[in-house]
Parts: C-alpha cells; structure tokens; sequence
C-alpha cells in the first residue's frame, strides 16, 4: 500500500518504496499516547527538504561501497546538531533485495559486538568482503533547508589496532 501524509508505522517497517513517496521521515513523539504506538513509530515529513531544526530525521540515502556498487538506503540524521563541516547521525539502514541491514559508524561509541553484526549482516547481505565494502559513502538524496547541495559523507571502515611494542 503506498504511504500517504497519514501512515505511521515503526521505523523498523520502512521500506525502498515509503522513501519513493516520501524521502524523508521523522519520529511521532507527540503521538506517543496513541494506542499501539510507542517512540519507534515514524510519519512522513511532507516537505522536499529536511527541516534545519529537525532531530533524528531519516532521511533518503544512496550508498556506494569502495569498490562502487550502489544501494539505496536512509540515513537517520539531526541537522540541528550539524555543522557545516559535520553531519550529525546516528548510522542508517541499507536495503539490498529483500534484505536491511543496519549501519552503525564502526570507530564510533557503539559496544564492539553491535559492530561486528552489522558488518557480518553488511557482508551477508551484499556477498562482499568488509574491504570491498568500506569506506562506503553516502549522499543523502533531499537537501537540507538552506543549502544548495546534498549532504555526503562516508562510513569508514573499522581502524586495525596496532600491536603494542615491546
């Protein structure tokens, strides 16, 4: 069924063809009393481009692994926490055939294990080896209010650790 201004669903739900529609989604917190609903529910934004003020807004994406296979996705972004020079997010989700996997930024604060299933699943998904796959850029596919170009950046691949000298 295709997602009008009224869907709401978990983000967890959210597939290729609601970002056709909409690019652009945003969590319900003011809806959170509604019954059967709880904070993992989204709503489409109604707007071509992202709200400047807006937190945790996910956002259309095109991903293109280091060996330049592309893959559409999302993007869960906050521009009000955002520079010029960073854009603030937390990961997305990449969709691959009838998979998604999550992508969380592998030198970031996330515990050890979270990174090691999400490249797992990454690999699984794409039938690649992690270096074939990162660094894997993205560029978000609507305009932040105020700027002239999409926002781009790029997920780096886990740093090696280096042995300690003796």
């Amino acid at each position: 069924m295709k997602p009008t201004k009224k869907t709401r669903m978990p983000v967890d739900k959210l597939i290729p063809a609601h970002f056709e529609v909409f690019p652009i989604w945003e969590y319900v917190s003011d809806e959170e009393g509604v019954e059967g609903m709880d904070e993992t529910w989204v709503r489409p934004v109604c707007s071509k481009a992202i709200p400047s003020d807006g937190y945790s807004q996910s956002v259309s994406a095109t991903f293109t692994t280091s060996k330049g296979g592309q893959y559409l996705g999302f993007m869960t972004i906050s521009p009000a926490c955002s520079t010029k020079k960073r854009l603030d997010h937390n990961g997305g989700v990449l969709f691959h055939k009838e998979m998604r996997c999550d992508m969380i930024d592998l030198n970031g604060p996330a515990i050890d294990f979270m990174k090691k299933e999400c490249v797992k699943d990454l690999e699984r998904a794409l039938n690649l080896p992690e270096e074939e796959i990162y660094p894997l850029g993205f560029v978000l596919n609507a305009l932040i209010e105020g700027e002239s170009s999409p926002r781009k950046g790029v997920l780096e691949a886990r740093r090696k650790s280096k042995a300690k000298k003796r």
